[in-house]
């Protein structure tokens, strides 16, 4: 697979950037950070703040926990396209999971909900913003709401847990637990 990703990654610009992609992807999978660092770095040289390549560094500078890293990817990604939903819910989620910069982050969050309404990982980031925010009814809601859409997203449920508990339901919150089981076949 590494030798026909090289290849493809010396073709034309939209097949390259997505070989990159693939080349990061597969290091990733085998949690390879360092590799896949290089992989995506290197992409960038060649393709200097290409978003798509810029929003990968990012989600990896996550998983590093590197968040300087990855503000300022996703606000370069933001300053040549304001209205990319993927980087401004990024951003915005990782300041309400880090639970910084609130404000900036509802901002963020909504603008990205209001671009892609359906889209079920910004919906459970307006749930985890009201959560942060200490609108549990909202919260609630909207973590429903993101199920709904994606029955297979398992962060959607764990944010639900957490809001519920935070409720102080704890029928609820054994009814999610039991979901869990079945749809995660969990023991």
């Amino acid at each position: 697979a590494l030798v026909l990703f090289r290849q493809v990654q010396n073709g034309p610009q939209e097949h390259a950037i997505r070989a990159y992609l693939q080349e990061l992807g597969l290091h990733a999978l085998k949690q390879d950070n360092e590799t896949a660092m290089k992989t995506v770095n290197t992409g960038l040289r060649l393709f200097k703040d290409d978003p798509q390549l810029l929003y990968a560094r990012a989600m990896l500078f996550a998983q590093l926990d590197d968040l300087t890293s990855l503000e300022r990817d996703l606000n370069k990604i933001l300053s040549q396209d304001p209205e990319n939903s993927e980087a401004l819910n990024a951003l915005g989620y990782t300041w309400a999971d880090e639970n910084v910069n609130l404000e900036q982050a509802y901002d963020y969050i909504m603008k990205a909900h209001q671009l892609d309404p359906d889209n079920s990982a910004i919906i459970d980031s307006v749930g985890w913003i009201h959560f942060r925010q200490g609108n549990l009814k909202q919260a609630e809601h909207y973590l429903r709401l993101a199920i709904e859409k994606n029955p297979r997203e398992r962060e959607s449920y764990d944010h639900l847990i957490e809001v519920l508990e935070a409720k102080g339901d704890q029928q609820a919150v054994e009814a999610v637990k039991h979901e869990i089981k079945k749809m995660f076949k969990e023991e």
